[in-house]
């Protein structure tokens, strides 16, 4: 007995070919959505840097930074300890 005939006991090969179809749709599928989502995420970045620019505009970077010292002090403090 081949090893074909053998494998043929226990694979349908239509079912396996059909599922290959299947697969490489799948592939195709997967690969469009990844595509569509980077699109999203480029966009919103582009939103999010274009937002960023007033925020940065605004911001009172003397008292950011006193806050940032403060914070960093208070966890120096209590690793000594």
């Amino acid at each position: 007995m081949t090893a074909l005939k053998k494998l043929s006991t226990w694979a349908d090969f239509k079912k396996i070919s059909a599922l290959k179809t299947r697969l490489r749709l799948d592939k195709v599928t997967a690969s469009d959505l990844a595509e569509e989502v980077y699109s999203g995420i480029k966009k919103a970045k582009k939103v999010h840097d274009e937002i960023e620019k007033y925020y940065i505009a605004a911001m009172d970077h003397t008292a950011l930074n006193k806050v940032c010292d403060s914070i960093s002090r208070e966890i120096h403090e209590r690793t000594i300890k």
